[in-house]
């Protein structure tokens, strides 16, 4: 009877054991990241970024920067035998090149932002983009019931279709384009809006009313949670990989749309 339960004990003690020195024995990646970042792009990818990476054999962490604090003993700190990588939000990227700080051979440093002439502290930059075809998201994301919601200036960087739009008129106030949102909400049956930007117009609704919102993450802060459709922001995660892969010394970021769910991990 013992040799019975012996058994499957010490096969689930090695087990364990196993994957115990399996994850120790992974490669180690740390965001350094600003509290701005973190609380935008890096919270929108966190999830995906961590499962990604252990998929293809890296551990991930992150540490929230207070900008005065970089210095070349905090990057001297962060470096560690296993940190293969360390990847530093675009305000960090720029401290770095700004005030020449080291503590980093250059194969473990991973920069975003735009690529400097002096690339000798970085093996690579991850450049962020700033298109996405909105209008293309919500047709497929939105079906029926959304609306794609643009400023009058933010009208001249959107190609869109003007009957799933609302366009804030150029002599419009906030308050005015507001409560036409809140009025075709309630008669034509808007659920979600699509947002690239936020502005004054949008405060009250996002108080007030229940429509859910897709956003870019630079506004992710802004929207409760409970109304959170979805988030527009940079695909760290193939980013990342890609520099890893070492593919080229810049890679371009694409945009994606993280859904509520891929995100709601990070969000709690």
């Amino acid at each position: 009877m013992r040799k019975r339960i012996l058994l499957p004990l010490l096969v689930m003690l090695l087990l364990c054991a196993t994957l115990a020195a399996y994850f120790l024995l992974l490669g180690r990646i740390v965001c350094m990241v600003d509290a701005t970042y973190y609380r935008t792009v890096y919270r929108t990818n966190e999830r995906t970024l961590k499962r990604q990476l252990l998929l293809r054999g890296y551990r991930l962490s992150s540490v929230e920067v207070v900008p005065s604090d970089l210095d070349d003993r905090l990057l001297a700190e962060t470096h560690k035998p296993r940190n293969l990588h360390v990847v530093l939000s675009p305000l960090l990227t720029e401290l770095v090149e700004k005030h020449k700080l080291t503590g980093l051979e250059k194969d473990h440093l991973i920069g975003i932002g735009s690529a400097h002439s002096d690339r000798s502290r970085f093996s690579s930059y991850l450049i962020p983009n700033q298109s996405f075809d909105w209008q293309k998201a919500q047709k497929e994301l939105g079906a029926r019931g959304s609306a794609l919601v643009l400023t009058y200036e933010g009208q001249r960087h959107h190609a869109f279709d003007s009957s799933r739009t609302v366009v804030q008129q150029e002599d419009e106030t906030d308050q005015a384009f507001s409560k036409r949102l809140e009025t075709l909400g309630k008669h034509q049956g808007l659920l979600t809006l699509f947002a690239p930007e936020l502005g004054p117009w949008a405060m009250d609704l996002l108080s007030a009313s229940a429509l859910s919102w897709v956003v870019d993450a630079t506004y992710l802060p802004l929207v409760e949670r409970e109304y959170l459709q979805g988030v527009v922001a940079d695909d760290l995660a193939h980013g990342i990989l890609s520099a890893l892969r070492g593919e080229k010394e810049t890679v371009q970021l694409t945009k994606r749309y993280f859904t509520e769910r891929e995100i709601g991990g990070s969000l709690l």
